[in-house]
C-alpha cells in the first residue's frame, strides 16, 4: 500500500548518512534552479540585457559576475572613471579580489573564467550546507537542521550557487567562522577572517559580533569560565577583523591616490536610485532615504516609510530577543544576526539586491521548522516529522475505530536489534499541563510528595532523582539516533500511529512519555 511504501522510503532515507542526504537535497535543488534559469533564458527578449538568444551561460557571467570577470581579466583601475557630471562612476573597486582571482585560476584548465566561477559557487554552496547542518543540529535537532539546509539549498536565493557571485563562498567562510567561535577553536580564525574580508564586504559586522561575544563571555565568566588565553584571542581577532575590514579602503586609496576612492565607488550605485544624493556617506542615512524614496514611488506619503522603518527595526529586535524558536539558536548566533542587521542598517541603501545581501543571515533558517505546540505550526511540525523524521526507531500502535486511537500498548523495537518491551500508555497526546501522565489526583499527590516532575512513569510510580541515570541514557541514545531531544528527565519521541479501519491513515505526532528500560 502507498503508506507502507512511504514508511519504507522514509526509513531508508533516515538510514542514509547525513552527508548523503544533504547531497541529495543539494543536487535536486540545483536541478530545480537550473530549470528556472533555463526558463528565464527562454523568456529573455530583445530589450533584455542578455538579448533574445540568452542561455544559462549568459546568466552565469551576468550582472555582478561581469565585474568579477573584469577584475580577473585586467585588475583594478589606477585612475577612477568619471561620469559626465564629474562624479566617480561605477568601477571594479566595489568588488573584492578573492572570488575573482580564484575563479580565474580554476578556470584556466577549461579556458573559461565562467566555469571556474561556477565550480566555486557549486562547491562552496554544498560545503555551506554541510556547515549549516553542523552549526544547527546540536541546537535545534537533526530534523530541524536538515530542513534548514533544505530551505537554504532550495530557497529564493538558491540560484546564487550557480552564478558568478561571491555570496556562496562568503557564506561558507562565515558559517565556518561561526562554528569555530562556538567550538572555541580560535586559532583557525586567524586564517578565515582575512579571506572573508577580501571575499565580499561584511567583515566589519563580524568584528562587531566578536566584540559583543567577548562582552557576553565576560558577563558570564562566573558560570562560563573565560581564561586569559581566550580573552587574548577574542580581542586579537576583533582587532584583525576591524583592520582587514578597513584595509580594502586603504588599498584603493593608495592605488588610485584618492582617499575616498572606495566609498565614492560604493556610493556610485546609490546614485542610480537617489538622484539628489550629494556623494557623501552618513551612517544609517541610506535606510532613511530609501524609506521615503520607496514609499514616494508607491504613491504614499514619505513619512509613512519612516514609520515602517521604525516598526521593521522593532520587529526584528523583538524576534531576536523574544521569539522562542530563535532563542533556541543560542545567544552567539543571535548576536551575529543582530550585528549583521545593524551593519546593513548603517551602510546599505535598500534596493534590488536587498534579499541577496541577507544571505549571511542563513543561520536564521534554523528556527523555521522548530516544533510549535499547537495550531497550524504544530500541524506543520508533524508534517516535517513525517517527511524528514528518523525511522531508525519504530513505534507501532493500533486502533479499531477510524480516526481515533485507544489507550493501548505500544512496543519499542530497538534499531540495535535488542528485543522490545511492551508498555502501557495512558498519556493524552495533547496533554501539556503540570499534572501527571494519567491526570489522576493520586498520581499528582505522589508527584508532589516524591518530587517527580510529571507524576509517575508508565506504571504511575513517582520517579526519584536517583533514577535519572536510566532516563538520561535513554535520552542520550535517542539524541544520537536523531529521534528525540532530552528535556529534563523526559524524552520526546516520534510515534507512528497506524489507524487500521475504514480510513487506513498514517500520521506522526510529537509525544512526551517516560519509559523504563529493563
Amino acid at each position: 500500500m502507498a503508506h507502507r511504501a512511504l514508511i519504507t522510503a522514509a526509513r531508508r532515507w533516515a538510514r542514509m548518512p547525513i552527508i548523503a542526504r544533504i547531497s541529495v537535497i543539494y543536487v535536486l535543488g540545483r536541478v530545480v534552479t537550473t530549470g528556472f534559469l533555463q526558463i528565464a533564458a527562454q523568456l529573455s527578449g530583445p530589450t533584455s540585457r542578455f538579448g533574445a538568444d540568452a542561455s544559462i551561460g549568459s546568466f552565469l557571467v551576468g550582472w555582478d559576475a561581469q565585474w568579477y570577470w573584469l577584475v580577473a581579466w585586467q585588475g583594478y583601475p589606477s585612475v577612477l572613471p568619471l561620469t559626465e557630471s564629474g562624479q566617480i562612476a561605477e568601477n571594479a573597486w566595489a568588488f573584492m579580489p578573492v572570488y575573482a582571482y580564484t575563479a580565474g585560476v580554476l578556470g584556466l584548465p577549461f579556458g573559461s573564467w565562467g566555469i571556474g566561477a561556477l565550480l566555486i559557487s557549486l562547491v562552496a554552496g554544498f560545503l555551506a550546507c554541510l556547515m549549516l547542518y553542523r552549526l544547527l543540529h546540536g541546537r535545534v535537532g537533526s530534523s530541524a537542521a536538515l530542513w534548514a539546509v533544505t530551505f537554504f539549498a532550495w530557497g529564493p536565493l538558491a540560484a546564487m550557487f550557480q552564478v558568478g557571485y561571491a555570496e556562496a563562498l562568503f557564506v561558507l567562510l562565515l558559517l565556518l567562522a561561526l562554528d569555530l567561535v562556538a567550538r572555541r577553536r580560535y586559532g583557525w580564525l586567524y586564517l578565515v577572517v582575512p579571506v572573508m574580508a577580501f571575499t565580499r564586504p561584511g567583515i566589519l559586522a563580524f568584528a562587531l559580533y566578536l566584540g559583543l561575544y567577548g562582552i557576553l563571555r565576560w558577563i558570564r565568566r562566573r558560570t562560563d569560565p573565560l581564561p586569559v588565553r581566550e580573552i587574548l584571542h577574542i580581542v586579537a581577532l576583533g582587532a584583525l577583523a576591524t583592520a582587514t575590514g578597513f584595509a580594502w579602503q586603504v588599498i584603493a586609496a593608495v592605488v588610485t591616490q584618492d582617499p575616498g576612492a572606495y566609498m565614492a565607488t560604493e556610493l556610485a550605485w546609490r546614485r542610480n536610485w537617489v538622484t539628489g544624493a550629494d556623494g557623501s556617506f552618513v551612517p544609517f542615512d541610506g535606510w532613511v532615504q530609501a524609506a521615503q524614496f520607496w514609499f514616494t514611488q508607491w504613491r504614499m506619503p514619505g513619512w509613512w516609510g519612516l514609520i515602517a522603518l521604525v516598526l521593521l527595526v522593532i520587529g526584528f529586535a523583538a524576534v531576536l530577543l523574544f521569539a522562542p524558536q530563535v532563542r533556541r539558536l543560542g545567544v552567539d548566533l543571535r548576536l551575529w544576526s543582530a550585528s549583521y542587521l545593524l551593519y546593513l542598517l548603517a551602510v546599505f541603501f535598500p534596493q534590488s539586491s536587498a534579499f541577496r545581501l541577507l544571505m549571511p543571515l542563513t543561520p536564521l533558517w534554523g528556527p523555521l521548522p522548530c516544533r510549535a505546540r499547537a495550531g497550524i505550526a504544530s500541524a506543520y511540525w508533524r508534517c516535517v516529522c513525517l517527511v524528514s523524521g528518523s525511522g531508525s526507531t519504530s513505534f507501532s500502535r493500533s486502533a479499531t475505530r477510524s480516526g481515533k486511537c485507544r489507550d493501548d500498548e505500544f512496543t519499542l523495537r530497538s534499531p540495535l536489534g535488542a528485543p522490545g518491551r511492551k508498555h502501557t500508555d495512558k498519556l493524552d497526546a495533547y496533554h501539556r499541563g503540570k499534572r501527571s501522565h494519567d491526570g489522576s489526583d493520586e498520581a499528582e499527590d505522589r508527584r508532589r510528595t516524591h518530587g517527580g516532575r510529571e507524576g509517575g512513569t508508565t506504571d504511575h510510580r513517582a520517579r526519584s532523582p536517583r533514577r535519572r541515570r536510566t532516563t538520561g541514557r535513554l535520552s542520550q541514545r535517542c539524541r544520537s539516533e536523531g529521534v528525540a531531544r532530552r528535556a529534563g528527565r523526559r524524552c520526546e519521541l516520534i510515534f507512528d500511529f497506524h489507524f487500521e479501519g475504514a480510513t487506513d491513515l498514517l500520521i506522526r505526532r510529537p509525544f512526551w512519555v517516560e519509559l523504563e528500560l529493563s
